[in-house]
């Protein structure tokens, strides 16, 4: 991946809302990851869920899922998210 190429993932990863390691470390698995934010709407840790690759899946679920989990956890933190 070119620096061109990884601007593109991450502004990608912004607009989503979660990223994803999509079989850059072990050819068979793939990564979800989502932001938590604290109260001030800073974010503070992530979290992510894994899964094995399968060519035949829509993993946008997956992905739509660990961010909505993470904005659960940010407003036990007293996130807002019209902070």
């Amino acid at each position: 991946m070119n620096v061109d190429d990884l601007y593109k993932e991450l502004e990608l990863t912004r607009k989503r809302g979660y990223g994803i390691d999509n079989r850059e470390v072990e050819n068979h698995m793939l990564c979800f990851a989502a932001q938590v934010f604290n109260y001030n709407g800073e974010c503070v840790v992530a979290i992510s869920i894994s899964d094995m690759y399968s060519k035949d899946d829509s993993y946008e679920y997956l992905g739509n899922r660990i961010k909505e989990v993470g904005y659960l956890i940010s407003e036990k933190l007293g996130y807002r998210k019209n902070n």
